[in-house]
């Protein structure tokens, strides 16, 4: 049996380095990391909240993969087993693509919270095995890795040293602050994010 866990991973952080640690103890199948791609075009105009807008999707899949693949190597997390990462479309109109990715025999891991509830029912209609387990407990999120990239604010301490080393590489911080004047988005005080 696979079990997929999926997160956006924009980018990857302490936060889901904690969870794929606790899905490593507690499963022993092969794991396959799902990177959700959303298509950008549905996007509102709410810059900030909208987990579609550009803003906070500024990493592509290859670059979202190379973090990913880099801590897996540097924490050596793939002994004894294999763990694969593959790209998820995020609408249901690409559900029959995304079936054809994965392995029949599947079961979509999760931590319990916030989309949960929704996205269990959506995959339960689609006759997909879900499971859940308590997630450790989350002292970042990418919506704030995102900002203080763009405001140059301590960002290296919420991402594993290989991440921050590709976050550099690929000039992250230029990245954010060009996102973040263009859509003139003021300097937010970091509550306002959570």
């Amino acid at each position: 049996m696979n079990r997929i866990f999926t997160a956006r991973f924009q980018p990857f952080h302490m936060g889901h380095l904690a969870v794929l640690e606790k899905i490593l103890n507690i499963y022993s199948s092969n794991i396959i990391i799902g990177v959700v791609i959303f298509d950008l075009n549905d996007a509102s105009t709410n810059p900030i909240f909208d987990r579609l807008h550009p803003i906070n999707n500024p990493f592509s899949f290859w670059d979202i993969r190379r973090m990913i693949a880099s801590v897996i190597r540097e924490r050596e997390l793939d002994v004894n087993r294999q763990i694969s990462i593959l790209p998820i479309p995020a609408i249901q109109v690409w559900w029959s693509l995304t079936q054809r990715l994965l392995p029949t025999k599947r079961t979509w891991i999760a931590p319990e919270g916030e989309y949960l509830n929704k996205d269990r029912l959506e995959f339960e209609k689609l006759g997909e095995k879900f499971e859940t387990f308590i997630p450790p407990k989350r002292k970042t999120s990418g919506k704030i890795v995102r900002y203080r990239l763009a405001f140059d604010k301590d960002w290296d301490l919420l991402v594993p040293d290989s991440v921050r080393k590709i976050l550099t590489d690929i000039h992250a911080e230029n990245t954010m602050m060009r996102l973040y004047s263009e859509y003139n988005i003021a300097n937010l005080d970091e509550t306002d994010l959570r």
